[in-house]
């Protein structure tokens, strides 16, 4: 965690200020220690990652990192209440982003058209919010574009995000509730969240969460799945939820052979008769995969199997979100005829 970020962050559960206690530092981040707020919250700062989950969810953290808490603190927490859904998805997406934590140049394309119509030149001198970070490969370009990223995600995943921008000064990686950011009202100039609002219990809500902390004519944007998306993804998906407690590595062997059949039988022939000049681009089936490494294809298939709640929308739907919270210069468009990216300011 950068020192910097202390004047970003408030505690979650009073909105107080922090003060920053330091176990232990690389002369830059604070990799070890804790933050504690003006009334006593005391959150964990661990492999340089602020903690500032909701108390009855730190449970979770504590049985993911139990040596720092062992070691350091008689921690009080709360047992979850309701939240099976959410710990699930804390689980998938921890498993998939640290599994799946690999680097790409073309992720800098896939960033830009999930943004569309927002350009480079768009980010400079501002201070942005990635809702939903993941392992990090689109706040990286959001900092490489000038602006100052704060990086969110209620799952391990912020560890995968942490190695993957470390050094990168531009950039900070909380762990936090979309429902719940520790964060002031009006901090940011613009707010992303791509792929992550419709696995949400309550996607319309995770979306008006975001809107506090943007400033006035602050910007933002949304990609989701579109209703026409993955039917059959759907359906191995319900099957999968139907096995009680399906372990993420027995998934994963599915996700791998599923990405085998379609490697094999769909990319291979594609790439062949591009090569050949008998098939365009945009007539291919699994287009998308075509022209990428196969641990991509392995990750995406792992991506729509382990994920617990999977929501999709029309065009309709969204413009609902926008016009119910009074978002101005709307602009809503199709990605790849199966998803919806989506653009407005407050």
């Amino acid at each position: 965690m950068k020192r910097k970020l202390i004047e970003y962050v408030v505690c979650p559960e009073c909105k107080g200020n922090f003060t920053i206690e330091c176990f232990h530092n690389d002369g830059i981040e604070v990799e070890e220690g804790v933050l504690l707020c003006d009334k006593g919250h005391m959150f964990p700062i661990i492999n340089g990652v602020p903690r500032l989950l909701p108390r009855h969810l730190l449970n979770e953290l504590i049985k993911s990192h139990p040596e720092f808490i062992n070691r350091y603190l008689d921690f009080p927490v709360k047992k979850a209440r309701n939240t099976n859904m959410t710990i699930k998805t804390m689980k998938s997406f921890g498993y998939q982003w640290n599994k799946f934590d690999n680097m790409y140049d073309f992720w800098e394309e896939e960033f830009l058209d999930y943004i569309y119509p927002i350009g480079k030149e768009f980010f400079s001198n501002k201070l942005g919010l990635d809702a939903g970070c993941g392992m990090g490969r689109f706040i990286f370009y959001g900092a490489k574009y000038g602006a100052e990223m704060i990086g969110v995600d209620l799952s391990n995943a912020v560890e995968a995000a942490y190695r993957n921008n470390k050094y990168n000064e531009k950039v900070h990686i909380v762990q936090a509730d979309i429902y719940n950011l520790p964060f002031r009202p009006s901090t940011f100039d613009f707010v992303y969240s791509i792929g992550v609002l419709h696995h949400l219990p309550k996607p319309k809500k995770g979306f008006e969460s975001l809107l506090p902390f943007l400033k006035p004519k602050g910007d933002i944007f949304i990609w989701v799945y579109g209703k026409a998306s993955h039917t059959l993804w759907q359906k191995l998906r319900k099957v999968l939820q139907h096995i009680q407690h399906i372990p993420y590595s027995l998934i994963n062997s599915f996700s791998f052979l599923i990405a085998i059949c379609i490697w094999s039988f769909f990319i291979i022939p594609n790439r062949i008769r591009h090569r050949l000049g008998l098939i365009k681009k945009e007539e291919m089936k699994f287009r998308r995969w075509t022209f990428k490494p196969f641990r991509v294809v392995y990750a995406d298939c792992f991506d729509q199997l382990s994920a617990p709640i999977a929501f999709y929308y029309d065009k309709q739907d969204i413009r609902k979100w926008f016009a119910d919270n009074g978002l101005t210069s709307m602009m809503i468009a199709s990605r790849d005829k199966n998803s919806w990216r989506a653009y407005g300011r407050t």
